[in-house]
């Protein structure tokens, strides 16, 4: 079961490009422990996770403001989250702009 806490993210930018408009939330500071294979017993720490990834649809060029709220799954630390948008072009699949924060508690 997922319990969540909500949070709402505002998206702002002046110039920039069309395409389509991404948003992921993202988790640093995870780790696990390998019970199997070559790794057995080994504490292997991980780049940040995603934890979601959303499409918000297309962006024309120009000024870009969007609201929306989040679900924070509860187990998450999120003192360790961070929330990257990202504008990709959506023929070729090449990002042209990105931005990134800490998701403010």
């Amino acid at each position: 079961m997922l319990r969540t806490d909500g949070a709402q993210l505002h998206i702002q930018g002046e110039a920039v490009p069309a395409g389509v408009l991404w948003v992921a939330v993202t988790e640093a500071g995870l780790e696990t422990t390998a019970t199997r294979g070559e790794n057995r017993g080994r504490r292997l720490l991980h780049a940040p996770v995603v934890r979601s990834f959303r499409e918000l649809g297309r962006n024309p060029a120009g000024a870009v403001q969007k609201e929306l709220g989040l679900e924070v799954d509860r187990a998450w630390t999120r003192a360790k989250l961070q929330v990257v948008a990202a504008v990709q072009d959506p023929v070729s699949g090449t990002i042209l702009a990105l931005g990134s924060t800490a998701l403010e508690n």
